[in-house]
C-alpha cells in the first residue's frame, strides 16, 4: 500500500534543512549517536561526538569511516518482504462509527464506502490464517479495529473466545487488543476484556472541551464525559488488561503535558501521541510550526518522566485471591517485609536511585531465612562427615514445620 503524505511547500526565502541521517545526544552515560537507518544507537567518545556536531554535512561520511553506516547495505529499504509469517492480525469488524471527528481520516468509519459490518465467515477464515503456521510455544495477537469495533460486539466476542480456544489447544499464547472511542463500552465489556487480558486503547484527544471540539458525537454533543463514565470502571479493574490512551495531535490540542498529566492521574496505563499529518478535508493537519511545538511538548513530557523515575515512587502491587485491593509498598515497607530493618527506625541505602535500592532489597535474603538455611546446611555437612546419608526430620524450615528429606553423598573410602 502506498501512502502519500501532503506537506506544505516552503515559504519564500525559507531555508529548508536537509534530512539528517544521524543525531548526536548526551545522557549521564556519555555521548551517543542515533543512526536513522535502522534506528540504531551507539555510544561514541567526546571527540567523535564533537566532529558529528560541528560538521553535520560531513557526518554521514564520518559514520561510514567508523563502520556505523553503509549506504550500499542499508538496514531498511523500500523493498517489500517476500515472505512473512503471520503472527498478528487486525480485524476491522465494523466499517461504521458513531462519532463525527473533525479530522477523521476514515471518513466517519466508512472509509468512503457504504457503512457495513464484517461478515462472520470472513472473520473466522482470518483466524484460521492467523493460526495456520504457528507452532506450540509461540505467540500471536488478535486486534480489533473499526470504525468503532464495539458496534460489532457479538462478533468481537465470538472471535476472541474462538481464538483463545484455538491457542489453548495448541499451547499457543494468544494476546488481544482493541482500539475504541470508548462511548459504547458497557460494564460487561470491562469484565470480558479483563478475563482475556486485553490491551485496551481509548482514543481521547485532550481534556474536556479540547477533546469535545475534535471528537463530538454525530449530533454535535461532546463525548468526553461519556467516555470517562464508561472507562472509569475499566481503569479500576485493570489487572490482566491494560487500559491506555491514544491522542491524535492537531494544532488545536498541543498542550500535551497537561493532557499527559490528567490522563495518567485518571489511571491510564500509558498515553501515546500521534500527529495528524493528513486529513481528507485538509483541516487540522500539522504544519511545520505545529510539529515543532509538538516536539517541544514531547521533550517536556520526557523530562517529566525522567524526574518521575528519579523520585521515590510506588511500583509494587498486590492482587490477593479474595479480590481486595492494597496500595503498593514503599521502599521502607519492602525492607521491613524482608526483615532487613525495623519499620520504626530511620532507613536509607547508599545512592540516589530508588529503583536500584528496591532491587537490592528484593535480592537480599531475610536474616531469619539466612540463619535457617545456614543451620540446615551446617547440619547436613556434619551428618555427612559422621557417615549419615539420609534423615527424615520435622525441623521447622523458614516459616512453617515441614517434613524434610536430606540426601547427601559421602566420599567412598578405599
Amino acid at each position: 500500500m502506498l501512502v502519500q503524505l501532503r506537506t506544505n511547500p516552503p515559504k519564500p526565502n525559507q531555508t529548508v534543512e536537509p534530512v539528517r541521517k544521524s543525531h548526536v545526544f548526551d545522557t549521564p552515560h556519555g555521548a551517543h549517536v542515533l543512526v536513522v537507518d535502522g534506528s540504531r544507537i551507539y555510544s561514541v567518545d567526546d571527540a567523535v561526538a564533537a566532529e558529528l556536531r560541528d560538521d553535520p554535512a560531513n557526518a554521514t561520511h564520518r559514520l561510514e569511516q567508523l563502520g556505523l553506516f553503509d549506504p550500499q547495505r542499508p538496514y531498511i529499504t523500500d523493498e517489500a518482504p517476500r515472505s512473512m509469517a503471520v503472527r498478528s492480525l487486525s480485524l476491522a469488524i465494523a466499517q461504521k462509527c458513531n462519532l463525527a471527528c473533525t479530522y477523521c481520516y476514515a471518513q466517519e468509519g466508512s472509509f468512503g464506502a457504504e457503512p457495513k459490518d464484517m461478515e462472520r465467515d470472513a472473520a473466522l477464515r482470518s483466524l484460521e490464517l492467523l493460526f495456520r503456521d504457528v507452532r506450540a510455544g509461540e505467540s500471536v495477537n488478535l486486534a480489533f479495529l473499526g470504525g468503532e469495533p464495539l458496534v460489532g460486539r457479538p462478533l468481537l466476542r465470538e472471535c476472541t473466545e474462538l481464538a483463545f480456544e484455538m491457542g489453548a489447544r495448541r499451547s499457543i499464547r494468544t494476546g488481544f487488543s482493541i482500539t475504541t472511542n470508548g462511548t459504547l463500552i458497557q460494564p460487561s465489556d470491562g469484565e470480558f476484556f479483563e478475563r482475556y487480558g486485553f490491551a485496551v486503547t481509548i482514543s481521547i484527544d485532550g481534556v474536556g472541551e479540547t477533546h469535545d471540539r475534535q471528537r463530538p458525537l454525530r449530533g454535535g454533543q461532546g463525548s468526553y464525559a461519556r467516555i470517562l463514565d464508561n472507562v472509569r470502571p475499566l481503569l479500576a479493574a485493570q489487572r490482566r488488561m491494560q487500559v491506555s490512551a491514544r491522542v491524535t495531535v492537531t494544532p488545536g490540542n498541543l498542550r500535551l503535558r497537561e493532557t499527559l498529566d490528567e490522563l495518567l492521574s485518571l489511571g491510564f496505563h500509558s498515553v501515546g501521541f500521534s500527529p495528524m499529518l493528513h486529513a481528507p478535508s485538509g483541516d487540522h493537519e500539522m504544519d511545520q510550526e505545529a510539529l515543532a511545538e509538538m516536539l517541544k511538548q514531547m521533550v517536556d513530557c520526557g523530562e517529566e518522566f525522567v524526574q518521575f523515575k528519579r523520585k521515590p515512587h510506588l511500583d509494587v502491587w498486590i492482587f490477593p485471591l479474595d479480590g481486595t485491593w492494597h496500595r503498593p509498598f514503599t521502599t521502607l515497607e519492602l525492607a521491613a517485609l524482608q526483615s532487613l530493618v525495623d519499620p520504626e527506625n530511620l532507613f536509607d541505602l547508599d545512592g540516589t536511585s530508588d529503583s536500584a535500592k528496591r532491587e537490592r532489597i528484593g535480592n537480599a535474603v531475610p536474616p531469619f531465612a539466612a540463619q535457617a538455611i545456614a543451620d540446615l546446611m551446617g547440619e547436613t555437612l556434619l551428618r555427612s562427615w559422621a557417615g549419615e546419608s539420609f534423615m527424615l526430620s520435622d525441623l521447622p524450615i523458614w516459616v512453617r514445620p515441614v517434613a524434610v528429606a536430606l540426601s547427601v553423598k559421602t566420599p567412598e573410602i578405599a
